[in-house]
């Protein structure tokens, strides 16, 4: 629709891919010219998808305004059709001047500056408006109009800002309009993909004076220069210079800094136990036993930490294995190690769980959102490897036919089991013999029991924290050697025998021999190896091992030794890892009252306590980190207190 000045009736013409469906007819309307564009890119399904509302209007909001400035005799409004009020509104006849200060704002009207550059040997005039160096922000707002087209030049962007570089301060840039007039045959607008970008004849020669044009017009410009200066905020003490004479006097050290003061952004949270998320997270209704329970063992970690004389820690006698296979994957896990990630982990500091997949862990002033899913794996992994031939034995309370653990599987759709592959039967007789005829290998180096039956016995257990009960037994023992003492007995020989191989803990003091006489102190320390099998071993979730036990016979490669030890591994990893899915039984576990997880205290100790007491502590203390976690999000910083607590001293 279009209007002219001496005319009455105004115009209406419409158009399909640029073709006009009909003649144009009269129609009411205002004076000027008024495009309504509907249905856009309707022939375009996938592009249509693409948009976006608010980024598209975005970029019209900036084409519109740009055009406005560089077309100041012409009123231009833009508003979204839900919005009554327009987002632009220029008034027609109106100056650049103003059409930039109704735009960007009257702190870049009054700093403005006319630049006027004219070559007839070059062919170009370029005018424009510029700001002085009063004027400075974070981005740069080029605005560059070649023959009344806006484009970009990044040449000539670039140029501008080198000669304002010496006039602000680092990291400012200015505000730059140019309207730049060059013969048509002399620019190249096939440069890019959108004609957005253009170069043109003699490119270097007019952006060399155009540069010397910026350049002489801020050195001319007259106003007063303005300088801002950061004030001492309240309470903040005098400034001393820092002299070499004073420095020297005073040890090279500061007169007016405290070294032993810990100033508030240096102050980390360094104990565990001093505060934990789930602290704020508790849920309604919690006993008070429960409450208790948490607040013994926290007074407790804090006696341990206090006693300054620990015991030694009983070692037991590990079985080295000779395979070059094995080693050489220990030495490619060391070797493919992430160093920085190294350093966080061997000092982290347990947060709390977020979700079964993330949890939160500080390491000095920084706080990482870990993926416990993709980390588990990983450590499971590595403790494999590092305890080939050293695996506790998890006996199973009754043996489990492999050919229905393979049936089970089968059955489930993330074994993507086709026709193709033959029948279910056929290939779960082939997974039990397969398993079979490699029983006795799996048996010796990784504790996976198969009887001629083709069942399994046991699995192997990956992670056993047993060092605190072994402290424990030796801290019993000196106990009763002390006791001894004021009845004139003296020990004189005591053997205690740690048996880890197979799981069990099994400590008995056989004799003690004083004054010539034999006399049985302590039989055994059984309830020592129940609170081993009850308490400190990671369990895996036994509704995976039909998947594990179908993933060994497609997944592990058993014709060459190390191919065969590494996939064997990682299935075994991917079985015992933390799964973000939640089953009905752990659920149920989860809303349990308090007065069933009192009576029943490990079933309803949950999967929150083994991350924190199993998982984490293990990769403390064994796990090195691949070098792939520091490029995904298995380890996201989330968080830093020294970046934090600038915001909060802004605040």
């Amino acid at each position: 629709m279009w209007r002219l000045a001496d005319e009455v009736d105004g115009t209406e013409a419409s158009y399909i891919d640029g073709k006009l469906t009909d003649n144009p007819r009269p129609g009411a309307g205002n004076q000027g010219t008024q495009i309504t564009v509907e249905d856009l890119f309707y022939n375009v399904p996938v592009r249509r998808r693409a948009l976006r509302g608010v980024e598209e209007y975005g970029k019209v909001y900036e084409v519109v305004s740009r055009y406005a400035i560089h077309n100041s005799s012409v009123g231009f409004s833009l508003k979204k059709p839900s919005q009554q009020n327009a987002d632009i509104r220029t008034p027609s006849n109106s100056s650049t001047i103003d059409n930039i200060r109704t735009i960007f704002g009257p702190a870049v009207a009054r700093e403005l500056l006319n630049v006027d550059c004219i070559d007839e040997k070059l062919k170009f005039h370029c005018q424009g408006l510029i700001t002085n160096a009063n004027y400075s922000v974070k981005k740069c707002t080029f605005l560059l109009f070649i023959n009344h087209r806006l484009v970009d030049c990044t040449v000539l962007r670039r140029a501008l800002e080198t000669v304002y570089s010496s006039y602000l301060p680092k990291g400012s840039h200015p505000f730059i309009y140019l309207a730049l007039e060059i013969d048509p045959a002399n620019v190249d607008v096939n440069v890019h993909p959108t004609k957005h970008e253009v170069f043109f004849l003699n490119q270097d020669e007019i952006i060399d004076a155009i540069q010397r044009g910026v350049e002489a017009r801020l050195l001319s410009c007259k106003n007063t220069r303005a300088y801002f200066t950061q004030g001492l905020l309240p309470g903040a003490g005098k400034v001393g210079s820092p002299s070499k004479d004073n420095k020297e006097g005073d040890g090279g050290q500061d007169t007016h800094k405290d070294p032993n003061k810990k100033y508030a952004h240096e102050i980390i949270r360094t104990d565990s136990r001093a505060q934990k998320m789930e602290k704020f997270f508790s849920r309604p209704g919690e006993s008070d036993a429960e409450m208790k329970r948490q607040n013994e063992e926290e007074e407790g970690g804090e006696r341990e930490e206090k006693g300054n004389s620990a015991p030694a820690k009983p070692q037991y006698n590990r079985k080295e294995t000779t395979l070059t296979s094995v080693l050489s994957l220990r030495k490619e896990v060391q070797s493919n190690s992430h160093s920085q990630l190294l350093e966080s982990v061997r000092a982290l500091t347990f947060v709390g769980c977020v979700n079964r997949q993330h949890a939160l862990i500080q390491h000095m002033h920084s706080l990482f959102l870990v993926n416990t899913c993709a980390l588990s794996e990983e450590l499971f992994y590595q403790i494999t490897l590092k305890d080939f031939e050293n695996f506790g034995i998890l006996k199973l309370s009754r043996p489990v036919d492999i050919a229905e653990l393979a049936l089970v599987a089968l059955e489930s759709p993330e074994s993507e089991w086709s026709e193709e592959d033959g029948r279910k039967e056929d290939l779960a007789d082939f997974m039990k013999t397969l398993l079979v005829s490699n029983a006795k290998m799996l048996e010796t180096y990784f504790s996976l029991e198969i009887d001629d039956d083709g069942r399994i016995c046991t699995l192997p257990y990956l992670l056993v924290i047993f060092a605190e009960l072994l402290e424990v037994l030796v801290m019993a023992l000196e106990a009763l050697h002390e006791e001894a003492k004021p009845l004139g007995l003296e020990v004189s020989w005591l053997k205690t025998k740690v048996q880890v191989f197979g799981g069990l803990l099994d400590e008995t003091v056989e004799s003690v021999y004083a004054c010539g006489e034999d006399i049985e102190i302590l039989e055994s320390f059984t309830y020592l190896g129940s609170a081993v099998h009850n308490d400190d071993q990671y369990v895996p979730r036994m509704e995976g091992l039909p998947m594990f036990i179908i993933r060994l016979g497609s997944e592990v490669d058993w014709s060459k030794e190390s191919d065969c030890f590494e996939g064997f591994a990682r299935e075994l990893a991917r079985f015992y890892a933390v799964h973000a899915e939640e089953s009905e039984e752990e659920e149920d576990d989860d809303d349990k009252e308090d007065g069933e997880a009192a009576e029943n205290e490990h079933k309803g100790r949950g999967w929150k306590w083994d991350i924190e007491h199993l998982i984490f502590p293990a990769v403390k203390k064994y796990f090195y980190p691949p070098q792939h976690f520091g490029q995904d999000t298995t380890f996201l910083q989330i968080a830093n207190l020294t970046e934090l607590y600038k915001v909060f001293e802004r605040c």
